[in-house]
């Protein structure tokens, strides 16, 4: 994908540059009206969920969890955020501080 964007950006900016601006515009709108018509050619082969409640729940829990949150201090010491190995000496990041209230917080709001 990465190869075939920078080929075709390439490919435009020449066409653009070299032969005119109205052939490279044109280029990419029909190169793009193309790619959204395969697209929705595929999507009758897409398995479609029926929606399951509303997306603002889990949004507006989010939300109530940083407000709940927002005083809590992290602390600034290195070592908080890594925990050793007792069998060698290698240690593992951890990204957060172990906590549980989090996990209680969010299973209560959401049930």
């Amino acid at each position: 994908m990465y190869t075939s964007a920078v080929t075709s950006a390439t490919v435009i900016v020449y066409v653009e540059d070299n032969v005119s601006w109205r052939l490279g515009l044109g280029l990419c709108t029909v190169l793009s009206l193309i790619g959204v018509l395969i697209f929705l050619s595929g999507k009758r082969f897409y398995r479609q969920g029926k929606p399951q409640g509303s997306p603002f729940i889990g949004l507006a829990g989010v939300v109530v969890a940083c407000i709940k949150k927002r005083k809590l201090s992290i602390s600034s010491r290195t070592e908080d955020f890594y925990r050793g190995h007792d069998d060698h000496d290698s240690t593992t990041r951890v990204d957060t501080p172990p906590t549980n209230t989090f996990s209680n917080e969010l299973l209560g709001f959401m049930s």
